[in-house]
């Protein structure tokens, strides 16, 4: 691929933009990988997800098993086994940029595994401090009062607003998008490895109890704003949004498909809107440059990707 380099320099730029800076550190050796925390807390804490997770006999879902944690003065580091995997970009390239459809069998078995994640019952897992929707009533009413915002800081306008009051109260919303379950956290695509059979989730320090939707929502956001797909391609990732959203729900209705779309919209604007009100924002042209270039990314994925299907389960009661 002849835009990989800048891919990834981008890719790690972005992230830098839109996160705050974590205090973690990875160090990969030939057998382990070593994560180093600046919070100790943080470790024990993820040393303690991983842990119980490794106690279920999972089908799909594979984690990296802990070896030990290690705590030296105010710093604390989990040794864990290297898994030989491939990273869910190469398929998610393939499938843009070849036609490759393998992708669409990993992203059906990464449902599957998340589904796995969200039944077990994960002893001493921290309740979301998220302030998030959990009714349909909240989902509708929020996603117009974002575009609101938006709309007042330049990022969205009336034309948005007109598709989103038209479709908001007429899709059907399932409530099972709100059942608290055991979450990831950070499901993005970088968080995700390919192995055999299995699919190998990474990175625990932000699991906790919630709603369904924040893992599902975050992981298709997070390939929608991926700087190494040409924005022309956004449409095409439906097949891989679907096939996951199937192996996370063998029996795929339109209403839990459109309950999720309503949900990523939610995420999306929310997620814009504070990014464009963040302290960090304005520090400096490079930083703010970055910023509206994912959050223009981000906004072009709801209003030709997750808007048109919206309104085609609404007007004609299945998915575009």
């Amino acid at each position: 691929m002849p835009t990989s380099g800048f891919t990834l320099r981008a890719l790690s730029l972005l992230r830098n933009v839109f996160k705050i800076p974590t205090g973690r550190n990875v160090i990969v050796t030939g057998k382990y990988v070593i994560k180093i925390y600046n919070n100790i807390d943080e470790c024990v804490y993820e040393h303690h997800v991983l842990s119980e997770i490794a106690r279920f006999n999972t089908a799909v879902l594979e984690v990296p098993r802990v070896i030990k944690p290690v705590v030296t003065g105010s710093h604390c580091a989990l040794i864990m086994t290297r898994i030989s995997a491939q990273s869910l970009d190469k398929y998610i390239l393939d499938f843009a940029m070849r036609g490759c459809h393998d992708a669409i069998k990993v992203f059906y078995m990464l449902g599957r595994s998340v589904r796995e994640l969200h039944g077990l019952e994960i002893k001493y897992l921290r309740n979301s401090g998220l302030m998030v929707c959990n009714t349909p009533q909240c989902l509708r009413r929020e996603v117009v009062r974002l575009t609101k915002e938006l709309i007042a800081l330049g990022m969205a306008t009336e034309d948005l607003l007109d598709a989103i009051l038209n479709v908001a109260e007429r899709v059907p919303i399932s409530d099972d998008i709100f059942a608290p379950v055991s979450l990831h956290g950070e499901l993005y695509i970088t968080h995700v490895m390919v192995c055999d059979k299995k699919i190998c989730l990474l990175d625990f320090h932000e699991a906790r109890k919630g709603p369904a939707y924040l893992d599902l929502a975050t992981f298709n956001i997070s390939l929608y704003s991926s700087l190494a797909l040409p924005p022309q391609f956004l449409r095409r990732l439906t097949l891989l949004t679907e096939a996951f959203l199937r192996g996370y729900r063998d029996s795929l209705s339109t209403e839990f498909i459109a309950s999720a779309k309503l949900a990523e919209l939610y995420l999306i604007l929310a997620g814009v809107r504070s990014a464009l009100t963040r302290p960090m924002y304005a520090t400096t042209p490079a930083i703010r440059a970055l910023t509206i270039l994912k959050a223009k990314r981000l906004m072009t994925a709801a209003s030709k990707v997750i808007l048109p299907a919206l309104f085609s389960i609404a007007r004609w009661g299945f998915s575009a």
